[in-house]
């Protein structure tokens, strides 16, 4: 008889605490201000690691910057990461990028709990850019949790880590004015194929209206190395990290530029976890007449291989690397 009043006294012992953390969950559900009912996660997640969550958004001290992964270009993403320095578990139910640099922001709804001392990337995409725009690092929005369940905004300026964002800024602006007057695409071309080497084509097709565009310039990628040709100081068939050119149209014409390409590497790692080995970097200068603050601008855009032609160009590499 002793031992049932035993366990029925520590069963009393255990389902009080329970019985308590219900019923301040449901009382916060009364309240207007405090999640949906059924959506307390946020807050049992806040204190899961023994840390509190913040009272107010003062309890917090938290840092952040932009930079870029190698996987980010190929989504056209960006890693906005937050540092929490203070004490307190930062719980966040939604982020974004603010910036006059992008035409809308994108919104990262995905929990995610950052202790006290940790840092987390939090992967989002940059969508269009917003053209002319500055290059100031961006704003950081996040939605918290609060130690009552409520969710709390919160605005937090970033530093550019490694300049990647001011990049992006330019490159992005000076892809569109490209854009805004040839249409570039790249194609396997197996007509062009030799002992070892891999033929694509860059296709060349301006718009209307448009004026001239010059492709002065290839860059091989991680995975595919440029092949010298004919034209090129190097002898035909050496690889080349570089290869000039001076091709031109405007909208009365299209023009397609052969190129030889290997494999830079054959190991089956480097493609499997290819990132940007079928972007190719184009050096583009524009010549704009009509605005001599944007006459004779130069720089590089990407052209990625659509995916029928990435799937083409992963066999040719597995054929001449015999994998």
């Amino acid at each position: 008889m002793r031992a049932v009043r035993g366990v029925r006294d520590r069963r009393r012992q255990l389902t009080r605490p329970i019985f308590a953390a219900l019923l301040v969950v449901a009382l916060s559900g009364c309240s207007p201000t405090a999640p949906a009912p059924g959506n307390t996660a946020p807050l049992i997640a806040a204190s899961a690691n023994g840390a509190p969550a913040p009272a107010t958004v003062d309890d917090l001290d938290l840092s952040a910057e932009v930079y870029r992964t190698r996987s980010d270009p190929a989504r056209d993403g960006v890693q906005l990461v937050v540092h929490n320095e203070g004490a307190t578990t930062l719980t966040i139910m939604t982020a974004r990028l603010e910036s006059a640099a992008l035409a809308e922001p994108w919104l990262r709804e995905r929990r995610t709990i950052i202790a006290p001392g940790q840092t987390r990337d939090l992967a989002l995409l940059l969508g269009e850019p917003a053209c002319p725009a500055e290059t100031q690092a961006p704003l950081g929005v996040l939605e918290v949790v609060l130690a009552d369940g409520t969710l709390a905004p919160i605005d937090l300026p970033t530093t550019d880590r490694l300049g990647q964002w001011a990049d992006w800024v330019d490159q992005q602006c000076f892809a569109a004015a490209v854009r805004e007057r040839v249409r570039l695409t790249l194609a396997r071309e197996p007509s062009l194929d030799g002992p070892g080497s891999i033929g694509v084509v860059l296709h060349l097709e301006g718009l209307a209206d448009a004026d001239e565009v010059t492709v002065v310039g290839l860059r091989g990628t991680v995975l595919l190395s440029l092949l010298a040709d004919d034209a090129d100081a190097a002898s035909p068939g050496d690889t080349v990290t570089q290869r000039m050119l001076a091709v031109s149209v405007d909208e009365k014409r299209s023009v397609s530029i052969p190129i030889m390409m290997a494999p830079t590497r054959c190991d089956p790692h480097a493609l499997a976890d290819d990132k940007q080995g079928t972007l190719l970097p184009v050096e583009v200068k524009l010549d704009d007449t009509s605005d001599s603050t944007h006459a004779a601008r130069s720089g590089v855009v990407i052209v990625a291989a659509d995916a029928t032609t990435k799937a083409e160009l992963y066999d040719a590499i597995v054929a001449v690397c015999a994998l």
